[in-house]
């Protein structure tokens, strides 16, 4: 879970906060899955937007979702993002997704943002349990659409496109152990 609680006072509470985690360690394992916790803050709290920047290395998650955790209203002012990889390409970094579903839901009441196309990322689908492959037009509630620099597949699950097209600007492996039971499915 990224989130927190800043504790302000009534007297200050000030502009919103954005939390932001960043990992380039050579290799970072989440179990239990990425939840990106945005708080709408009130007169004695900050509001709180989080990110997390995969800069460097690679981080393994089953799935990466966010939730606004007090309100039930739209804020355009609230936000949660993930970014694989920077502009500039180097170092290289990796987004290993492990779950059926990776991108289970996002929180319609916050703008929510996911970039995989910054030159030197890769995201790849690793499952051993058949997996949904994102593509420009299938997460909802999210501003942007889906497109990756580096695309990858790998472990034994059937990997299976949504609806939409599927953009990559730079290169697709595909490692999968692929036999009569198991194959790509785009």
């Amino acid at each position: 879970i990224i989130g927190y609680d800043d504790g302000f006072t009534p007297l200050n509470p000030g502009n919103n906060n954005t939390f932001t985690f960043n990992s380039h360690l050579h290799t970072l394992t989440v179990l239990g899955g990425v939840n990106l916790n945005a708080y709408q803050g009130d007169t004695h709290h900050r509001s709180f937007l989080p990110s997390l920047n995969i800069s460097g290395g690679t981080m393994t998650t089953p799935a990466i979702q966010s939730t606004l955790v007090n309100s039930n209203v739209y804020n355009s002012t609230l936000a949660a993002s993930v970014t694989v990889g920077n502009s500039g390409g180097a170092p290289t970094a990796t987004l290993q997704l492990t779950g059926a579903n990776a991108l289970p839901t996002f929180s319609p009441y916050i703008v929510n943002t996911l970039t995989f196309n910054n030159p030197g990322a890769t995201v790849e689908y690793s499952g051993t349990t058949s997996q949904t492959v994102y593509t420009d037009a299938s997460v909802a509630n999210l501003v942007n659409t889906i497109s990756y620099y580096n695309l990858k597949f790998s472990g034994t699950g059937v990997k299976t496109a949504s609806g939409g097209n599927l953009n990559v600007a730079g290169d697709f492996t595909n490692t999968l152990a692929n036999d009569a039971s198991n194959y790509l499915s785009l």
